[in-house]
């Protein structure tokens, strides 16, 4: 669910500004949840977009983000409150093989477990130039990672091949986080 769709593939979306948007979703196990969209696959791209004043209640969904629940790339900014299940973040709920760049976050984050300020679950990707601002709270530790909360991401996992070169690149560059809370 998005304000702008649920899910869509190999799009640009750009130039996209919302205010005072509202999404509540109270079904259990529903996922991929956004400001602007549900999902973008593919090689999908959003950029120079913002969300104002954002009210997300989803208190039992899974992949919920400020811009998009589940994506590939963002450079967007948002403010507000996003309340999720699990893989909640300012940004972005899940990222894969993502680049998340010229973000900026002010939310208050609420949600069970793996949460962040700018990404909730982030697998072989990269945040650089961002900023986030605002409180992350988890309320429910998950059954085998305790609690993972974190002010850039809640949980984060390099690219295992740059593990073994001597050229690793940088999982987080140029990236700040001032949030007053994290819980």
């Amino acid at each position: 669910a998005g304000v702008l769709c649920g899910a869509a593939t190999s799009v640009n979306i750009d130039n996209i500004h919302v205010f005072d948007a509202v999404i509540n979703n109270e079904e259990t196990g529903s996922t991929m949840i956004g400001g602007i969209a549900g999902q973008l696959t593919l090689y999908s791209k959003i950029s120079s977009s913002s969300l104002t004043n954002l009210s997300i209640n989803a208190p039992s969904s899974k992949n919920v983000g400020g811009i998009v629940g589940d994506m590939r790339t963002s450079a967007s900014r948002v403010s507000g409150t996003v309340v999720g299940g699990t893989n909640v973040g300012g940004i972005v709920g899940t990222s894969r093989q993502s680049t998340i760049s010229n973000s900026y976050a002010d939310v208050d984050i609420v949600g069970k477990n793996t949460i962040g300020g700018i990404v909730g679950d982030a697998t072989r990707g990269l945040v650089t130039t961002s900023y986030v601002k605002g409180t992350v709270t988890a309320n429910e530790p998950s059954n085998w990672n305790g609690f993972c909360v974190g002010g850039v991401a809640g949980s984060l996992d390099s690219d295992w091949e740059q593990l073994t070169s001597d050229a690793a690149e940088p999982v987080i560059s140029n990236t700040v986080v001032a949030l007053s809370e994290i819980n």
